[in-house]
């Protein structure tokens, strides 16, 4: 179980932090491999592709209850027969989670 918080909170925070780096960007843009893999300032006021467009306010009451729902899960979970599913769960708590907060903010 240990191993799936630190995991949650890695990854909460290399989220969190690659947004503040292209934040504090000048150009809003990070180039890591030209013309391949960069980071670049953009919002998203919907869901995936997005739908549901300026739906912040009930998109972040989804991301909550969804990280609710699978933090009730991980706390089920038995970490030494399903391996692949417990990091897999914890690394879809901290995408709910920081979704949630972006929302929010």
């Amino acid at each position: 179980m240990w191993l799936g918080i630190i995991i949650i909170v890695l990854l909460y925070f290399l989220d969190q932090g690659t947004k503040l780096l292209v934040e504090s960007n000048l150009n809003n843009t990070i180039v890591l491999i030209d013309d391949f893999l960069y980071f670049e300032k953009t919002y998203n006021t919907g869901a995936a592709w997005s739908a549901m467009n300026n739906s912040t306010s009930f998109l972040a009451c989804i991301s909550f209850v969804a990280t609710i729902v699978l933090a009730y899960f991980f706390t089920k979970l038995d970490w030494k027969k399903k391996k692949l599913y417990s990091i897999s769960l914890a690394m879809c708590i901290a995408g709910c989670f920081g979704n949630f907060v972006d929302r929010f903010m």
